[in-house]
């Protein structure tokens, strides 16, 4: 299942806060962009935001999962 245009409009929609916000098309999915750095990806009609050891425990609340 691929994220449909009607999703992606609106995860963008809600990241709007976000500089220089885009999106691109790659693998049948979309990257999320701030710039020329992908920080989220948009995939079966589900958000999923990138994380480093640095920013980890931003995401750990109980319906946070990782792309399988």
């Amino acid at each position: 299942m691929t994220t449909s245009p009607s999703t992606l409009a609106y995860f963008l929609d809600i990241l709007s806060f976000v500089p220089d916000l885009r999106s691109r098309a790659m693998f049948g999915e979309y990257g999320i962009y701030s710039g020329d750095r992908m920080f989220a990806l948009a995939c079966d009609n589900a958000l999923f935001f990138k994380t480093s050891p640095e920013t980890i425990h931003r995401f750990s609340d109980p319906v946070t999962k990782a792309y399988p």
